[in-house]
């Protein structure tokens, strides 16, 4: 999630919140509610293919192994991480800029 109004890194429409940062398409700027007020997200993962859900819309939907999702990572910044995408199994990671970031009901399923 992310302060489209007031976050420094918001120029682009792929570096805004529900955003496949960095790769994926632009993202509505008005589409989270206003800071203070709880949006919901919901990601989808099944092997590489990724959805992102954000307040009921859904403003991703990539596949990470296919010759288009090669692309997208290999036109972005994490083109020089050695494991970025690679590993099917691991930590999540919740990041944050130096900003004060809360996060309520975060529920994990395996999905058969």
């Amino acid at each position: 999630m992310l302060d489209n109004i007031a976050a420094t890194d918001n120029k682009l429409g792929n570096h805004l919140a529900g955003s496949l940062y960095d790769m994926g398409p632009e993202v509505p700027r008005d589409l989270p509610k206003p800071v203070g007020q709880w949006n919901q997200s919901r990601l989808i993962v099944k092997g590489w293919k990724v959805e992102h859900w954000l307040n009921g819309k859904k403003v991703v939907a990539a596949d990470l192994a296919s010759p288009e999702g090669k692309a997208m990572i290999a036109a972005s910044k994490f083109k020089t991480w050695p494991k970025f995408a690679t590993l099917s199994k691991g930590h999540l990671a919740f990041q944050d800029h130096g900003n004060v970031v809360s996060y309520r009901a975060i529920k994990i399923r395996e999905l058969k």
